[in-house]
């Protein structure tokens, strides 16, 4: 199986989640009038099969500009002193957890940043407590 950077990596999927790793991302240019894509972290949360290729669950990892577009409860901060481990782009970044996507795994880079859920298994603990509670009050 191979990546964006065509780096060779284990069929196991279940390996994935925990870890924060880098996506391809669409989005339309109005400019160009034309589908492009971007790069951005995510945190993977869950897998549809054990093995790739397949569908996965993430959490996008952002740069949030704007204070009010901050959520208290669902925008969990990743930050430089708390998180030194991480290799973050900017800080703070934001876990989304209330903008929960799913994307197919070749769409995925396997390089991470960090296995999120052993480098700080408080902070995954927290955010997956955030997590369901979010999911709670789906439907």
């Amino acid at each position: 199986m191979t990546n964006l950077k065509n780096q060779t990596i284990s069929n196991n999927a279940l390996e994935l989640i925990g870890k924060l790793c880098d996506s391809r991302f669409a989005f339309f240019d109005n400019r160009a009038q034309e589908y492009k894509y971007k790069v951005r972290p995510v945190l993977v949360i869950g897998v549809e099969k054990d093995k790739l290729p397949c569908d996965i669950t993430v959490l996008p990892v952002s740069k949030i500009s704007r204070e009010e577009n901050i959520s208290a409860l669902y925008d969990y901060p990743l930050t430089k002193e708390n998180h030194p481990l991480l290799k973050l782009k900017y800080d703070p970044s934001f876990v989304r957890i209330h903008k929960i996507s799913t994307m197919h795994s070749k769409d995925l880079t396997f390089y991470t940043n960090s296995q999120l859920n052993v480098v700080y298994p408080d902070t995954y603990s927290e955010i997956e407590d955030k997590f369901k509670t979010y999911t709670s009050g789906l439907f």
